[in-house]
């Protein structure tokens, strides 16, 4: 009987989170320059690789061996999804509406030039704040099931982007 040495495992591990570290800051810059389309394409994401990473490495077989009962699983990964998707939009907005309450009045946008100041109780405000937080659970949503329907990475987020980008462009085109 021979002895080998164990193999190194894992020797590029430092590589792996050097280049996560990376992609999230190349990540948080896109969110910071582009606001509205990088938040989007990130719950779009989300929710495609909540569940095609489980396809991807084949770990979907053990959790459905573990609970056979696709609705629950379903359920779960709705909470998983939606509830972090919640929180940011959450916080997105309300750093939306502070930031905008300090920056608009000092461009000229006041009540004496005739626009009203930006309140968080506004019917308005408030409605189109609950509209986004909304949007952007169901967009999440969406691709969570986009996801589940196609089970590849790369075709659930063409599809997920090509339903929320391509198809109203399309819609806007045909109907003209």
């Amino acid at each position: 009987m021979t002895t080998e040495a164990p193999p190194r495992l894992l020797p590029h591990l430092w590589k792996s989170a050097l280049a996560s570290g990376v992609l999230a800051v190349i990540l948080g810059i896109l969110i910071v320059a582009w606001p509205g389309i990088s938040i989007l394409v990130a719950a779009v994401l989300f929710g495609v690789l909540v569940v095609s990473s489980e396809y991807a490495t084949g770990t979907m077989r053990t959790t459905l061996a573990a609970v056979p009962r696709r609705w629950v699983t379903l359920v779960a990964k709705v909470a998983v999804v939606g509830g972090p998707v919640l929180v940011a939009a959450v916080l997105s907005v309300a750093g939306s509406l502070l930031v905008g309450g300090a920056v608009l009045p000092v461009n000229g946008f006041t009540p004496a030039h005739g626009y009203p100041a930006l309140s968080p109780t506004d019917p308005a405000t408030l409605r189109a704040g609950i509209g986004t937080v909304l949007y952007l659970c169901l967009v999440a949503l969406l691709s969570l099931g986009v996801a589940l329907v196609v089970r590849h990475t790369g075709a659930a987020i063409a599809t997920a982007l090509g339903l929320l980008f391509v198809f109203p462009l399309i819609a806007t085109l045909v109907t003209e």
